[in-house]
């Protein structure tokens, strides 16, 4: 079983692969998922702490659509 170290270091090496860079350039899950040979589920388990900055962009869409939670 991994320690810390060894999974942080994983979970650095995974942000810094080409399905971490298309989930961050807006490239949707699905797609990603499909390119990557996952399921959804399995890409956004491995990848969800390395989706950065999109949240500013998400606010003004849902703002400008008058849908903001």
């Amino acid at each position: 079983m991994p320690g810390r170290a060894q999974e942080a270091h994983g979970a650095s090496l995974r942000c810094e692969g080409k399905a971490a860079k298309w989930l961050n350039d807006g490239v949707p899950p699905a797609q990603v998922a499909e390119w990557a040979g996952n399921s959804v589920a399995v890409l956004l388990a491995t990848y969800a702490r390395c989706v950065d900055g999109q949240l500013p962009d998400l606010r003004r869409r849902l703002e400008a659509a008058g849908d903001l939670p």
